[in-house]
């Protein structure tokens, strides 16, 4: 089904925001929040306004997914945010930010390896 947004993203910056979800998800758990991001870091269309929805998947399986359908911050602030919102909210080992948290990295590595 084609997408009924009028300016999608082209590969690269698809690649560029899945990068950017796992770095976050990784700084997340070491630090307790998303990664800072200044927009204008990154290209013109990833730092428009959108809407952003992320998913976390692991060998197929979801295990987590946000959103949100207001465009009020930059596409690459809302991925950054949403994917470490969603990665914190995994039940288990993910979820748990403090005690183990080197566990809890290598199991969100391990997340974003078998989603690629």
């Amino acid at each position: 089904m084609p997408s009924a947004d009028a300016n999608p993203l082209e590969p690269p910056q698809r690649r560029l925001l899945l990068a950017l979800a796992r770095k976050s998800i990784e700084h997340g758990l070491r630090e307790g929040r998303p990664i800072p991001l200044d927009p204008s870091d990154y290209p013109a269309v990833l730092a428009e306004r959108r809407a952003a929805f992320v998913t976390l998947h692991e060998r197929g399986a979801l295990r987590g997914c946000i959103g949100q359908l207001r465009a009020d911050r930059p596409l690459c602030q809302a991925v950054g945010a949403k994917a470490f919102q969603a990665a914190k909210a995994l039940p288990g080992q993910l979820g748990k930010m403090g005690s183990s948290v080197k566990k809890a990295i290598n199991t969100a590595k391990r997340i974003i390896k078998n989603d690629k």
